[in-house]
């Protein structure tokens, strides 16, 4: 009998300590006398992943998301993206991708049309968008400096639909890729800004603005890196859009948020989890309470055109991270994406695997009965708190430092890039990190892939997005694949 009267029948479980005391021994003895310390290993930011956890403390509670109940088939927007050149084209493979599953589009315009779609006019705008419900499938896009004007074309051929018109364009990391902006880069922020005031409603935000670190994350930056980034573009375009008119809790409610997800899951996961923590810590800055709007996007970095099946799995991977990791919206590329070219697309088996990664995802592996699965598992909560304390800092950081356009225009930050790039290329190369059909196992077959040939003449005349004033320039960040990394020229 117990002391208080009560007769259990078992014994009372060792401590988690006494456990692992108990434990360490067996497992150094099945690894042959190395310490258990040798299998520790650190991400690209340096913070530890050990082959164990035990009791660790819970991350921020609103690294959960919103735990609500989500439709169980439907638990995210399945987005598609459409890049072809030619608007009828274009308009015929987004009304494709609907009937496939899709629940919403995502369009890249070029007006060139060497790496998007040729919209030139009003009129090509509304053969793109031809027989689009978007009360029933809603609309992003990016068209690079070009954006507040496409974004115009779009809304006026929506009319009464344009509040679901969204864009994925982030003026900072645009600028981060080519290195200069036609005018101020501020101009074309306070651009994008006064016209998601002047589109705001009380009952729809207009979410024309996209804090994202696209090309932090393709030119080898790492997780924290991208998230810290992430957060100061988040702070950068608030203050702008605070400058146009809105209040702070509509300048937030108007601000969507997209992380780049690849292959490891577990970082991915975290990475999203983490991402909601700081954006709970940005709005508390501003006195209010909101959710985190996460759209992914697959990595490119991570695909490998030497061997293109491999990618199946490298993207399922990243929509399992994103469907796990709580998105909003996922958009998954193309397994042969690595191959698309301005004459050469991907075929529709391509596009259907993309779709269907996502929907056996929802629907046959049901991804979302369970909103947040990885709360509570000890080695998750770690890796969210720590990234997440690691991006704050970085945030604080890049803050002192005169925020996130100087910070950019100083050589610190373009260093501090190159250097975690040479980490992940240099673990690629000393086959650290195996990358399959790249550095073992690799492809002796002809790694060509079926695609679709596009045969278009570039426009005439070519539309100018410059403003008024001096041009901003930075060190561009030159983006990178496992294939560049495995191979250096």
């Amino acid at each position: 009998m117990s002391d208080t009267g009560t007769d259990t029948g078992t014994p009372a479980s060792p401590s988690p300590d006494a456990q692992m005391a108990q434990w360490r021994p067996l497992a150094e003895k099945a690894l042959k006398g190395q310490a258990l310390e040798s299998l520790t290993r650190q991400t690209a930011d340096g913070l530890p992943v050990y082959p164990l956890y035990v009791n660790t403390d819970m991350a921020h509670p609103s690294a959960r998301g919103d735990l609500s109940p989500r439709d169980a088939k439907r638990p995210w927007d399945l987005r598609v993206a459409i890049s072809h050149p030619d608007p009828k084209t274009a308009n015929a493979l987004l009304l494709e991708g609907l009937m496939g599953g899709a629940a919403s589009v995502h369009l890249q315009i070029c007006p060139a049309g060497q790496n998007g779609i040729a919209v030139q006019s009003a009129q090509d705008m509304a053969t793109v968008l031809n027989n689009l419900d978007l009360s029933l499938a809603p609309l992003s896009l990016e068209a690079g400096w070009h954006t507040p004007q496409m974004l115009a074309w779009a809304r006026e051929a929506a009319g009464d639909q344009a509040q679901q018109i969204s864009s994925l364009f982030s003026p900072v990391d645009h600028w981060l890729a080519t290195g200069t902006s036609p005018g101020p880069l501020e101009g074309h922020i306070l651009k994008l800004a006064n016209l998601t005031a002047n589109a705001h409603t009380a009952h729809a935000p207009a979410r024309l603005l996209c804090a994202h670190a696209h090309r932090v994350h393709e030119a080898g930056g790492s997780e924290v890196q991208e998230l810290a980034t992430i957060l100061a573009t988040a702070h950068l375009y608030t203050q702008h859009l605070i400058r146009a008119g809105l209040s702070p809790e509509d300048a937030l409610n108007s601000l969507p948020l997209s992380v780049k997800v690849d292959s490891h899951f577990m970082l991915g996961m975290a990475k999203l989890r983490a991402l909601r923590t700081l954006w709970a810590g940005l709005c508390g800055g501003y006195g209010v309470d909101l959710p985190a709007p996460i759209v992914t996007v697959s990595s490119d970095r991570m695909l490998s055109a030497q061997d293109l099946e491999t990618n199946i799995l490298r993207l399922t991977a990243a929509t399992f991270a994103a469907g796990v990791g709580g998105a909003d919206s996922v958009i998954t590329a193309p397994y042969t994406a690595p191959q698309q070219s301005p004459t050469q697309h991907p075929h529709a088996l391509a596009r259907r695997l993309a779709r269907n990664t996502q929907l056996i995802a929802m629907e046959e592996a049901h991804l979302g009965r369970v909103a947040d699965p990885a709360g509570g598992a000890y080695a998750l909560e770690a890796m969210t708190q720590e990234l997440a304390e690691a991006a704050w800092q970085t945030f604080q950081d890049i803050e002192r430092q005169g925020g996130l356009i100087t910070f950019i225009q100083s050589i610190r930050f373009s260093q501090e890039i190159f250097d975690k790039k040479t980490k992940w290329t240099q673990a690629i190369q000393d086959k650290q990190r195996k990358i399959i059909g790249v550095t073992v196992y690799k492809n002796s077959a002809d790694p060509s892939a079926k695609m679709q040939d596009v045969a278009f003449s570039a426009p005439a005349h070519a539309l100018s997005a410059k403003l008024p004033g001096p041009d901003s320039r930075c060190t561009a960040l030159d983006a990178i694949t496992v294939d560049l990394a495995a191979n250096p020229q």
